[in-house]
């Protein structure tokens, strides 16, 4: 989960530094060459990964895209697990790292990806990791760039080299990434292939043609949302009366538990402060008590806006709103509304 100290861990290689520097560090006007590793070992692999690669094209968009061979992999985990199918994708993108992380684990999550609390090595339908990203190292709680486990993991290097750019190097260590030593114990090439384009298409994948597409990338808030986002929820979230809010809300996810600061609060929603924003699409669950009012309340919100890694925002839309927490804060926007008044 991001935290706000991620917005102070980024560094950048310049094209004269050293290691990172020279024709593996790719930081060219038309956006930063960044590499990507794909796997599954659950579902139908091959034609998850195709839907993956899709998906990144359209939803950060990733340009000109390459693709490594398919690869089986023996799976590395604590109890037997199906082998896992393995590919690296290379690309070209303008959306900074954080954005980029926050593309992936959406695409993660539409594709079917659950993490079991407490379990690190758990089967999975699809993982996404960044390995590269031009030749930044970046350390933050919530994205490591290289990857950490990137020079020695067999089922990376291998794929990665069939990608890599000639004189691609490790941004910290100098390594070449334009090679790789066999492993035939553990990874070898798969005898399936990349489905056609267009087969891995899922239709609940974020796209171009959803009006709240450029929202899962670009991010809003509730109160200073972008006018990409689709017109009528734009318009929607713009009419709502908000009430400026200074209190600690707990917020908990499948497997996670944090406080946040509350920004502000409507009927239909609220806006947290202070935190780098989950992806669009994540369900929460928040409580909080509402000054005046010692009473609880619970709710449960899903994510519709964030404003980046930047901005430390995100919009929370309530669903499912129980009619006594509906009442609570119906009581309380009232009694704002007529202290205004007064």
């Amino acid at each position: 989960m991001p935290s706000p100290s991620d917005t102070a861990a980024i560094t950048a290689t310049s094209p004269s530094a050293s290691p990172g520097s020279g024709p593996g560090s790719e930081r060219e006007p038309g956006g930063v060459v960044c590499y990507i590793g794909l796997g599954a070992n659950l579902g139908p692999r091959a034609e998850t990964l195709a839907a993956a690669v899709a998906a990144l094209e359209a939803l950060v968009p990733l340009r000109e895209v390459h693709r490594s061979r398919l690869f089986e992999t023996v799976a590395i985990a604590d109890h037997p697990q199906p082998p896992y199918l393995n590919a690296v994708v290379r690309g070209r993108t303008t959306l900074g790292p954080f954005e980029l992380l926050a593309a992936c684990l959406a695409i993660e999550a539409a594709l079917g990806r659950i993490r079991p609390a407490g379990v690190a090595r758990a089967a999975r339908h699809i993982d996404i990791d960044i390995l590269l990203y031009g030749a930044a190292v970046i350390e933050t709680p919530s994205l490591r760039v290289p990857h950490p486990e990137l020079l020695d993991r067999p089922f990376v290097r291998i794929p990665l080299a069939e990608v890599a750019t000639p004189g691609l190097v490790h941004p910290r260590t100098g390594e070449a990434l334009d090679l790789a030593a066999p492993a035939p114990g553990m990874v070898k090439p798969s005898p399936q292939v990349w489905p056609p384009r267009g087969a891995g298409a899922r239709s609940n994948l974020p796209s171009p043609a959803n009006p709240e597409y450029h929202d899962c990338v670009t991010g809003g808030s509730m109160s200073e949302g972008h006018s990409d986002e689709g017109p009528a929820l734009w318009v929607e979230r713009r009419r709502a009366h908000r009430i400026p809010l200074e209190m600690w809300v707990e917020e908990t996810t499948e497997n996670e538990r944090y406080f946040r600061r509350a920004g502000d609060l409507s009927r239909g929603g609220m806006r947290l402060d202070h935190t780098i924003p989950l992806p669009r699409g994540t369900l929460v669950n928040l409580t909080f008590t509402l000054p005046g009012d010692s009473r609880p309340v619970a709710v449960t919100g899903e994510i519709v806006s964030n404003g980046g890694a930047e901005a430390l925002r995100m919009g929370v839309k309530f669903v499912n709103l129980l009619a006594d927490s509906q009442a609570q804060i119906d009581a309380f926007l009232a009694r704002v509304a007529a202290d205004s008044t007064t």
